[in-house]
């Protein structure tokens, strides 16, 4: 991966220590691949900061704090924001007729790990019908939108959801007890024609973020040796990833692939 280079732009009548509290997420997330730079602005001048960096100082993305909000752009101003609260469409959505998602975890299964956190939707959908949800997201970016989301979120201090920074593969390795969670999800990136929760516009700058999970089959692989129950979600079209599943629910765009190993 090529290094990035991310400006940070924050709201500048903020007090200090706010604004350091806020920081210490993004200077744990720094590494060989990602290059930041931070600046304090007045509110007023937060948005024609966009233009103002493109002409001057290219950048591949641009994270806005402001108003207790966190907004994510790319150089194509295309933008992602997550609220947990007002995102009704995404995070408060309701439940069908036996659900396949919820089916294929099991409602007996309360300890779920999610190894592909993304914009949370599935994970904040579990947490809402009783599991107790951990979920991993590696790009820091979006794990950064995510952390800062949950904290500046009434709903979610209703219930037990937490996000973890770092690989699904190597978090599932260190875990100190194969029986910590009763079943783990996996959400692969789709293929295009899958449908998209997201607008056109902001589903690129999702893909640009977590890529085409290239990598899933390898993944698969490492779950299904830490967990007793393993779902997969892909779309009706496709095939299973790699392995034959054990079972699966499916609605008319979905399918739940179920991996029962017996550990």
């Amino acid at each position: 991966m090529n290094q990035k280079t991310v400006y940070f732009l924050h709201d500048q009548g903020e007090a200090h220590s706010q604004i350091t509290e806020f920081l210490k997420p993004f200077y744990t997330l720094i590494d060989e691949d990602l290059s930041f730079s931070f600046e304090g602005l007045k509110t007023k001048e937060l948005y024609a900061q966009i233009d103002m960096r493109l002409e001057t100082t290219p950048f591949d993305f641009l994270l806005i704090q402001h108003d207790r909000q966190l907004e994510l752009f790319d150089s194509e101003k295309r933008r992602i924001r997550i609220d947990f609260d007002s995102d009704k469409l995404n995070y408060a959505r309701k439940v069908i007729a036996k659900d396949p998602f919820l089916r294929a975890i099991g409602q007996s299964r309360k300890r779920v790990l999610d190894v592909s956190a993304g914009l949370a939707i599935d994970s904040v959908f579990l947490s809402q019908h009783g599991h107790d949800v951990t979920a991993v997201e590696r790009n820091p970016l979006l794990f950064s939108l995510l952390n800062h989301a949950k904290q500046t979120s009434e709903n979610l201090k209703k219930r037990n959801i937490e996000f973890k920074f770092g690989d699904s593969s190597e978090f599932v390795k260190s875990l100190a007890s194969k029986g910590k969670f009763d079943c783990i999800y996996f959400d692969p990136m789709f293929p295009d024609k899958a449908k998209s929760a997201l607008p056109k516009q902001e589903m690129v700058l999702f893909r640009q973020l977590v890529g085409n999970d290239l990598d899933s089959e390898a993944v698969l692989e490492t779950l299904l040796k830490f967990g007793s129950r393993v779902v997969v979600k892909r779309p009706a079209y496709a095939g299973p990833i790699g392995f034959k599943p054990t079972n699966a629910f499916e609605s008319k765009l979905i399918r739940f692939d179920i991996y029962d190993n017996g550990l």
